[in-house]
């Protein structure tokens, strides 16, 4: 992950590879600054991405016993 200090501070060379590296297509160069945030913007894309895969990994908690007590709770108020 690249912050936006260390991406100022590159090349034009070295922002085009990080830039092409991330898939972004169109790098223009003479609008450095914008090149500079569609890179932030694709990492947090990416991030966001990823974050949400390995929450539709994660197994399940098991919601019966919380059911249950409604249940329960609501026939008592009956």
């Amino acid at each position: 992950m690249y912050n936006i200090s260390e991406l100022n501070a590159m090349s034009d060379a070295e922002l085009k590879g990080v830039a092409d590296s991330m898939g972004l297509k169109k790098v223009d160069l003479a609008d450095r600054d914008g090149t500079v945030y569609r890179i932030l913007d694709q990492q947090a894309i990416d991030l966001a991405s990823s974050a949400s895969e390995k929450k539709k990994r994660a197994p399940k908690e098991p919601k019966a016993k919380t059911k249950n007590l409604l249940t329960k709770f609501r026939l008592c108020r009956l």
